[in-house]
């Protein structure tokens, strides 16, 4: 068996990871629902995406998971300038959904059964990201291939087109090994995303559930953290959604429960008021620079933080190819 992680530029052993946000992003292009909504989420400069990732780099960051999928301003090439300015930096990129509400109501993944678009994932790993981010009707390649799949559900729902998706994505990831990331609103609906993956038969230790301190019930997190899955810390920084002692709370009823293994860290900076680049905060490098030394003080152990900044990330981002 040779594990690897595949990044932008090509596949790379698990060591040559090193600390690794797991969930964020890089850029989002024009024409999205989202950005349709809400022009803060517009984050189309690939220089400034390049700075701030520079930032991450400086404070430690070895790792970096985008996390934008298809049809929701995703841009390749875009990624690829940005490695290109900062090279030490390993970049992740997704293929798979987001949330049935970000896309419009004429998109393909609304009409594509799943065994049509089941094709359209394992061809952005194996044989490149499509240029056009599946816009079509032609179909043109990057060279360089994702390594991570996604999907998402929405807020105390799941969508018929969410549970669609979701499934395609699962059957994706039971084919190829990939680590698979999830989007949870709010942190909601984590079960029914764990129910759909063991319906799909799928290895839950491959799964990541995202954002889910966004719902900071240590009752709830440990009851996931039972079934073999992986839960994604990202509210660090963003006092919107509760305060960091709340964060820490949680964190520790996983680890007093001997959970260290099954958790990951994230930014999940997804507009432009998020990055110190387009002049916001707190930016990609804030765990780093911030919670971690906070998580010190707390009294959590170095050998904690480097499973949960760095061995965790390698054994969830490698797959046998």
């Amino acid at each position: 068996m040779t594990l690897k992680i595949r990044t932008i530029t090509g596949d790379i052993n698990p060591e040559e990871l090193g600390p690794t946000n797991m969930h964020e992003h890089l850029i989002r292009d024009a024409g999205t629902v989202e950005v349709l909504h809400d022009k803060d989420f517009l984050m189309d400069d690939a220089d400034k995406a390049a700075l701030e990732l520079a930032d991450f780099r400086n404070h430690g960051g070895g790792g970096f998971v985008d996390a934008q999928p298809i049809g929701c301003g995703r841009n390749i090439n875009k990624y690829l300038s940005i490695s290109e300015k900062v090279p030490e930096v390993p970049i992740l990129a997704t293929t798979g959904f987001h949330k049935s509400e970000f896309y419009l109501p004429t998109h393909w993944v609304f009409d594509y059964s799943i065994d049509e678009m089941v094709p359209l994932l394992l061809a952005d790993v194996y044989e490149g990201i499509e240029i056009n981010d599946y816009n079509g009707p032609l179909v043109k390649r990057s060279h360089a291939k994702a390594g991570v799949l996604k999907c998402a559900t929405s807020y105390q729902n799941v969508t018929p087109v969410e549970e669609k998706l979701c499934r395609t994505a699962a059957r994706a990831q039971k084919e190829i090994g990939l680590a698979l990331i999830t989007h949870t609103q709010q942190g909601t609906m984590g079960q029914a995303q764990i129910d759909i993956f063991k319906s799909e038969g799928l290895d839950l230790s491959k799964v990541v559930i995202g954002h889910i301190d966004r719902n900071p019930d240590p009752f709830m997190l440990l009851e996931l953290a039972k079934q073999g899955v992986n839960l994604e810390f990202d509210t660090p920084g963003r006092t919107k959604y509760q305060s960091e002692s709340i964060t820490v709370n949680c964190l520790r009823a996983l680890l007093d429960a001997g959970y260290a293994d099954q958790i990951v860290f994230a930014g999940d900076s997804g507009r432009r008021s998020y990055l110190k680049s387009y002049g916001g905060g707190p930016g990609y490098a804030y765990i780093l620079e911030f919670f971690i030394p906070r998580l010190r003080r707390e009294g959590i152990s170095e050998d904690v933080i480097k499973k949960i900044l760095v061995e965790n990330p390698r054994r969830i981002l490698s797959f046998d190819i």
